[in-house]
């Protein structure tokens, strides 16, 4: 619960005429917007402050809520963003460059505001003249440095070569840093040429087909196998964290800011608590386990799925082998419940070939 931040979200909302003002005019980005807005002022977080409060919350959520479903609308209709806000008008203008060893990066908008950095988005042009698109993250302030320190920690550590497999296909490609005159610590990366599972499950609003949830699964439960080597714990999986490319079902697992790395040895905690995807443990703060991994990724299948990430259940069409794996991933004790990923992805290639047959690509449309 974060008042502040509801009165923020609140005086946007009621001033908004269009989705567009509330959102922003690029339609590729407004159901990201929504989101983050939504889980800021959804009542249930104030259900024991004051009744203004939970008037305020309640009336918020409900014109977000109303904007939303014109955005989608106008959106099915091709018309999203031919209106523009005075807000958008303004950043039209918006061009911050930075310069890393003579390479000019160029940010245009602002993509997201998180928690604890802001997202823009961005491109610069290669050598050849070809231009590559870019995310940029900037701590909102110095103290949230640690953030994207960490995220550019934990990513070098997971990027060391490996013999047998590149795990770094899987993982977002760092290109530099630099700190703004506020001394914010800021990182630039590569744009993940995919989707984030919030968008794949949009698109299939009655749950993703399960044959193509499996090779999702498949493509994370590597990484996890990897960085669960390394000591590492993600500490903070759901599905915006997750990418995939349908042409070649390639898949990411992105945003390290809240990882931990040998918490046994460190005595690293877990830094955030996801209400809906994290493990009972990490809101006990307890010491941090690769299951905790293994619960949000577990609970970000059940949503893929079009589960119910509350109850744990399925529809009726995900097979039962299925869904006795996915509900092995998000048992209440992080002892009990699944922790090895490479042993997990073994069990899933076996249920795998049980359910559909001898491994093939199927094409997944979005």
């Amino acid at each position: 619960m974060n008042i502040q931040e509801l009165q923020i979200v609140h005086d946007k909302v009621v001033q908004a005429e269009f989705p567009e003002d509330i959102f922003g005019s690029n339609s590729s980005h407004f159901k990201v917007n929504f989101r983050h807005m939504a889980k800021i002022v959804h009542p249930d977080l104030y259900s024991g402050a004051k009744d203004s409060v939970k008037a305020m919350a309640h009336i918020t959520s409900s014109k977000l809520n109303d904007l939303y479903e014109r955005a989608k609308k106008v959106d099915v209709d091709g018309t999203y963003g031919l209106r523009k806000s005075q807000v958008e008008e303004e950043k039209e203008e918006f061009n911050f460059v930075v310069t890393i060893k003579k390479q000019m990066y160029h940010l245009k908008e602002v993509l997201l505001e998180d928690d604890f950095f802001t997202i823009y988005g961005g491109y610069y042009l290669k050598e050849d003249g070809e231009r590559q698109e870019i995310i940029v993250k900037i701590a909102n302030t110095e103290s949230e440095n640690d953030f994207i320190e960490n995220d550019l920690r934990i990513s070098k550590i997971l990027q060391e070569p490996d013999d047998e497999y590149d795990f770094g296909k899987h993982l977002p490609v760092l290109l530099g840093r630099f700190k703004t005159s506020d001394n914010q610590l800021a990182s630039i990366w590569q744009k993940i040429d995919g989707y984030d599972l919030f968008e794949v499950r949009e698109k299939y609003p009655k749950g993703v087909p399960q044959e193509h949830v499996v090779w999702m699964l498949n493509r994370i439960l590597t990484v996890l196998g990897f960085a669960h080597e390394k000591g590492i714990v993600h500490g903070n999986i759901d599905p915006s964290r997750i990418f995939i490319r349908p042409r070649d079902h390639n898949g990411w697992l992105c945003d390290w800011s809240c990882a931990v790395n040998l918490p046994k040895k460190t005595g690293e905690q877990f830094k955030v608590w996801n209400k809906d995807y994290s493990a009972p443990e990490v809101k006990d703060k307890a010491s941090p386990l690769p299951s905790a991994d293994m619960y949000s990724l577990g609970k970000t299948m059940m949503y893929l799925l079009g589960g119910d990430v509350l109850t744990n259940e399925m529809p009726s069409c995900v097979d039962i082998r299925l869904q006795r794996l996915i509900r092995y991933f998000v048992l209440g004790s992080p002892y009990g419940r699944a922790s090895d990923a490479w042993q997990t992805r073994h069990h899933l290639r076996e249920i795998r070939r049980e359910v559909f047959g001898p491994d093939r690509f199927r094409e997944f449309r979005m």
